[in-house]
């Protein structure tokens, strides 16, 4: 059985983590891409739950630690973002993959204009609210090859007035209800 998950050691730097539920098959391979089943279980424990959630359509172009993200609705373009991923620290359990960011938001001027590109996703997403810092994403992605691979990640904001302890006891809150204990 693993420890409670805590935040008291987080990289300075750090102001962005990622928590991917999946399965670890050895120190270098941990597979977050789901089972279909696995996937819609999960979300329907989370859809009887009393939180908001929002849906949301995007294309994400990669390029080494550069991420353009397009939102879209009805077929078009509604908002462009893009991000600079510094990876701080990683962390695997059997289960799960904690992933500690320095996320900088650039201007999207600030992406190549390049074909050569690591990775083009088209993602289906269902985010679930559960404070103003933690929220629960079930995404659909869909690849270039038309490959769906079905994820689910948690994503914490992290700031200078974080409540570490208050974010601590919501992710155990999460692992209990999703038995990832």
């Amino acid at each position: 059985m693993e420890d409670n998950y805590t935040l008291l050691n987080i990289p300075n730097l750090c102001n962005y983590i990622e928590f991917y539920i999946g399965k670890k098959y050895n120190d270098e391979c941990f597979d977050s891409s789901l089972d279909e089943n696995i996937f819609y279980d999960y979300l329907n424990k989370y859809s009887k739950l009393n939180y908001k959630f929002f849906q949301s359509d995007f294309k994400i172009y990669k390029k080494n630690d550069l991420t353009l993200q397009k939102t879209i609705d009805k077929n078009q373009v509604i908002e462009t973002k893009v991000y600079q991923y510094n990876t701080l620290y990683s962390n695997d359990t059997d289960k799960t993959r904690t992933i500690f960011y320095e996320k900088k938001k650039l201007s999207p001027v600030g992406f190549p204009s390049t074909s050569n590109l690591n990775e083009i996703i088209l993602t289906r997403r269902l985010t679930i609210r559960i404070n103003n810092k933690i929220y629960i994403n079930f995404d659909i992605d869909k690849t270039t090859d038309n490959i769906l691979y079905y994820k689910i990640f948690i994503n914490i904001n992290i700031n200078k007035n974080t409540d570490y302890q208050d974010i601590d006891n919501k992710i155990n809150e999460i692992k209990n209800i999703l038995n990832l204990h």
